[in-house]
């Protein structure tokens, strides 16, 4: 079985070279599309799934230059649950936890394509059982291959905001499958400035949604945070045809009352360099 990936979400602005350098420090392209989630121009390049039988498999490790997270979902996380086996560590049990302009959190991604791939492990539980009318309860999902993207506000690293400061994230994802079909959960629906105007079917995808809120807390400490009654549209995404040139398709299945939290810890703060000869201990959080 060939995999392919074109994970979901993360928005590359394709049209700055530097940009794209900085996210994801100088990998190749077709390692950018990790966690990607573009913005521009063609629908059916959008939210490719690690699965599709007709491509290269594209799983490999954290792109060089994010930062590695420790992933928690508290107490207070009301329609975000965790699997019971405490904290997401960053590479174990295939999880993938890092942050650069945007956090990426992958409950399941393998380091390697050689098959047998590993067993899936970790989950996350989605409650989808409050909606608005006439949206209709999905009741809890419980996924396995679940994902969060969530966008920086104008730009910036995570590590770049002040220590107790807080920004609206422009866009925050949250994907899962329900009968087979993967579900895209958007708060937002903002561009991420002027060299990555939003698709307007994106745009679509995010309208009359409230925003997370991203803090940092402390030095290596942040939180993603909703409102109890903030709003998150759910779509239903089925894939197109390129040898038939039929675009990727999105079913809008209408807005959710839906609370999450999601508490990040810099997993490695500090870095050993070498320095005259002797490994010199740096703090990565300034």
């Amino acid at each position: 079985m060939r995999l392919r990936a074109a994970h979901s979400l993360c928005f590359i602005l394709r049209r700055s070279k530097s940009l794209t350098r900085r996210l994801w420090g100088y990998v190749p392209l077709t390692s950018l599309l990790l966690g990607s989630f573009l913005l521009a121009q063609s629908p059916n390049r959008f939210f490719r799934f690690p699965t599709g039988p007709d491509g290269p498999c594209e799983y490999h490790p954290t792109p060089n230059g994010a930062l590695a997270m420790i992933a928690t979902v508290p107490a207070s996380s009301r329609d975000l649950r965790p699997d019971g086996r405490g904290r997401y560590l960053e590479g174990n049990d295939t999880v993938r936890s890092y942050a650069n302009i945007a956090y990426m959190f992958f409950t399941y991604w393998p380091e390697t394509c050689e098959e047998p791939l590993p067993q899936q492990v970790r989950w996350l539980e989605f409650s989808l059982n409050r909606p608005v009318s006439p949206a209709r309860s999905l009741g809890v999902i419980r996924e396995r291959e679940s994902m969060v993207t969530a966008f920086n506000s104008r730009g910036k690293t995570f590590i770049e905001m002040e220590v107790g400061s807080t920004v609206a994230a422009p866009v925050v994802i949250l994907r899962f499958r329900e009968n087979g079909a993967i579900h895209f959960l958007r708060f937002g629906n903002e561009s991420l400035g002027a060299t990555a105007p939003l698709n307007p079917v994106l745009r679509s995808l995010g309208e009359a949604t409230t925003h997370v809120q991203i803090t940092r807390t402390a030095k290596t400490e942040w939180d993603l945070l909703t409102t109890p009654s903030s709003i998150a549209r759910l779509s239903r995404w089925t894939p197109g045809n390129r040898e038939r040139s039929q675009p990727d398709h999105f079913d809008d299945l209408g807005l959710y009352e839906f609370s999450f939290e999601l508490k990040l810890n810099l997993q490695r703060p500090h870095n050993d360099r070498l320095v005259n000869g002797e490994f010199v201990r740096q703090p990565v959080a300034k």
